[in-house]
């Protein structure tokens, strides 16, 4: 009886010991059998989304780098491509940098304001406004004044436009825009008008500006008077 109980309980030891090593031959089997997973070298240095921001970030620094060393050498084409960016701030700098150099150099003006007065969307700014007025004081003609009225529009400064209409009715009168009739000049001044941003019509300065252009039929009068006894 007992030796049949121990025989019974050898068997049991004996399967268990058989089933413990075929799982752990089952296993071993398994990971041998299981690919690899192969990592590159700095693969842990790869950085994720934050290094793809940062490379991201650095291009844009440096294209608007770029943008602004070509309009330090004046180069107006830089002018369209900062428009393209979308960036407003970044606009604004590379115009800056383009009106300084067009400061100095009556090439440089041309361009500029041939870019700016020939696009549908570029703006200008007070102060090319001002040169190109200052420009045209020199040689007021037809085209000249149209350019200095739309330049002045687009400066989206409604007093700068507003000097700009004022000094071109002055060199009216005094007979000094011949290739300009009244009747010119005043529809010229007013569709000028409605390049200025609504921004800069709606402000005070619009305000008074538009006031101002509801007399323009007494200047009509005037200039085209004045024009007669000459």
């Amino acid at each position: 009886m007992i030796f049949t109980f121990i025989a019974l309980l050898l068997a049991v030891a004996a399967a268990a010991i058989y089933l413990w090593q075929r799982e752990a031959t089952d296993s071993s089997s398994d990971r041998a059998l299981a690919s690899p997973v192969r990592r590159g070298l700095f693969d842990h240095f790869s950085g994720g989304p934050d290094r793809a921001e940062a490379l991201e970030a650095n291009q844009a620094f440096q294209a608007r780098a770029s943008l602004k060393k070509r309009a330090s050498e004046g180069d107006v084409e830089s002018l369209r491509a900062a428009y393209e960016l979308a960036d407003a701030g970044l606009y604004h700098e590379v115009l800056e940098a383009l009106v300084e150099q067009a400061a100095t150099g009556q090439e440089t003006l041309r361009a500029l304001v041939s870019q700016i007065a020939t696009s549908n969307d570029l703006r200008a700014n007070i102060r090319l406004a001002e040169l190109v007025i200052e420009a045209w004081k020199n040689e007021p003609g037809r085209r000249a004044t149209a350019e200095a009225l739309h330049i002045a529009a687009l400066s989206d400064d409604a007093t700068t436009y507003q000097a700009a209409v004022e000094l071109a009715i002055e060199y009216s009168r005094s007979g000094r825009l011949p290739e300009l009739s009244a009747e010119d000049l005043i529809a010229l001044v007013e569709s000028q008008y409605w390049a200025l941003s609504s921004d800069a019509r709606s402000s005070g300065a619009g305000f008074a500006l538009k006031q101002r252009l509801a007399r323009l039929a007494g200047v009509r009068r005037e200039l085209t008077t004045a024009a007669t006894t000459r």
